[in-house]
């Protein structure tokens, strides 16, 4: 994955997170079907997906970790990022 054109290093886990949200296409995606959708796997807790969102923020950076929110009591959503400006 690249951030502002700097690779940066997700798990697997990680990864398929990301890629769930993703193809949310920017609607709100539940914990449990994050979870759901990601099987079971060593340490698969209630909590578990909130942590590794909170990993993948940290890995993202602020910019672009700004876009990955928290819908309080429902789960999260990946929105797309606003468009630049053409220089004219």
């Amino acid at each position: 994955m690249l951030v502002d054109g700097a690779p940066i290093a997700l798990t697997p886990l990680e990864f398929r997170l990301l890629t769930a949200l993703l193809r949310g296409n920017g609607r709100v995606i539940t914990r449990e079907d994050l979870r759901s959708g990601l099987g079971e796997w060593a340490g698969s807790r209630s909590r578990s997906v909130d942590l590794h969102i909170h990993r993948i923020r940290r890995k993202l950076g602020p910019r672009a970790a700004a876009l990955l929110t928290t819908e309080r009591g429902v789960g999260f959503r990946l929105r797309a990022a606003p468009k630049r400006a053409d220089p004219a």
